[in-house]
């Protein structure tokens, strides 16, 4: 019988007042399907009006212990358990989050408690969040709205309201550089069999190594198709073009303005060596990706903007031998490497 997946007691471990919160978190947002009950409890007692992944309540001043575990097909899991104080006093709240960010970016913001014995607590789920004209809120996730019709940048004031208090801040939002590269787009032809994934190397993302490859479509793997980082085909039933990979310049940029080089692998094998063709093409900052699903088959592509690289350079990499559908790196040769330079625009290409 299937088993729960794994799950996180997820709130606190200090609060200013009595209001409190905890959840329950899944790293994948469909796994909360299978279960069938939540039981709480709070200082060894169970809450019975307490009967979903939130739990939401008032705690006396002091130290307190929060216990959960869920009930699936299997039976109860075992209970997690943290311990949090209520009443602790405050030295700050700020909210954080970028000062600026692309039009059509979001960025999350925080609110953070400092008290006085300077330990820090996230206090977010405490507060709702609400934007003036130019932005919308998806609880504590920002996007900035707008048209390609706005030429200019423009400020909007964000705020969060909750505890009795509402903190506010002024973000700017920008227009892109339409001569600078938001996408990646590298396609790989005719082989049909091909075990390929890729991935970022830079070792300052947090996200590097993590192979994007069919059945895992999405760099982070809980990403929405916006804020992926890499995004990977399934077999494409085209010709010539079976597999595809999109990488988001755009958004490491964002993340990681400190980078002036991004590298990337296109890695595979197959039941033989030999060589694969494919071509390579940069989409400006206006450029979206798109994941479309067809028959249960992954499609990235994209919407808008407009390509920056001249023609559709091909390039000819090798794989080698290897075990089909293992997608484990050190199975998968390197089939060629891009290198993008954010000082001069530049996609230069390592192939073996």
């Amino acid at each position: 019988m299937p088993q729960l997946p794994p799950f996180t007691l997820t709130g606190a471990q200090a609060y200013p007042g009595n209001a409190v919160s905890f959840q329950v978190t899944f790293a994948n947002a469909g796994d909360a399907d299978a279960v069938q009950a939540y039981e709480w409890y709070l200082d060894g007692f169970l809450c019975i009006d307490a009967v979903t992944n939130t739990f939401a309540f008032d705690a006396s001043c002091g130290s307190h212990n929060i216990g959960v575990r869920l009930l699936g097909e299997n039976g109860w899991t075992g209970t997690q358990e943290n311990t949090f104080t209520t009443c602790k006093p405050v030295t700050s709240i700020t909210l954080n989050g970028p000062d600026t960010l692309l039009i059509y970016g979001d960025a999350t913001y925080t609110v953070i408690y400092t008290f006085t014995d300077g330990s820090t607590a996230d206090l977010t789920s405490l507060f709702t969040f609400t934007t003036g004209t130019g932005g919308a809120f998806n609880k504590n996730v920002f996007t900035a709205t707008g048209d390609n019709s706005i030429n200019t940048s423009y400020s909007v004031t964000i705020s969060a309201h909750g505890s009795g208090l509402t903190l506010s801040k002024e973000i700017t939002v920008s227009q892109p550089d339409a001569a600078k590269a938001g996408l990646l787009v590298v396609d790989l032809y005719n082989n049909m069999t091909l075990t390929v994934a890729g991935l970022i190397d830079n070792t300052e993302v947090s996200e590097n190594h993590i192979l994007a490859h069919l059945g895992a479509n999405f760099v982070p793997t809980d990403s929405s198709v916006s804020n992926a980082l890499i995004l990977a085909s399934d077999l494409i039933d085209q010709s010539p073009l079976k597999w595809r990979f999109i990488f988001n310049l755009a958004r490491l940029k964002l993340l990681y303005p400190d980078i002036t080089s991004f590298v990337f692998y296109i890695k595979g094998c197959d039941d033989d060596s030999g060589p694969v063709n494919g071509q390579y093409n940069r989409k400006n900052m206006y450029t979206n990706m798109v994941m479309e699903i067809v028959e249960n088959v992954h499609l990235p592509t994209t919407s808008g903007g407009a390509q920056l690289t001249d023609g559709d350079p091909t390039f000819t990499g090798h794989y080698q031998l290897g075990a089909a559908g293992d997608y484990t790196e050190t199975n998968l040769s390197t089939i060629t490497i891009f290198t993008y330079s954010t000082v001069d625009e530049s996609v230069t290409l390592t192939n073996t």
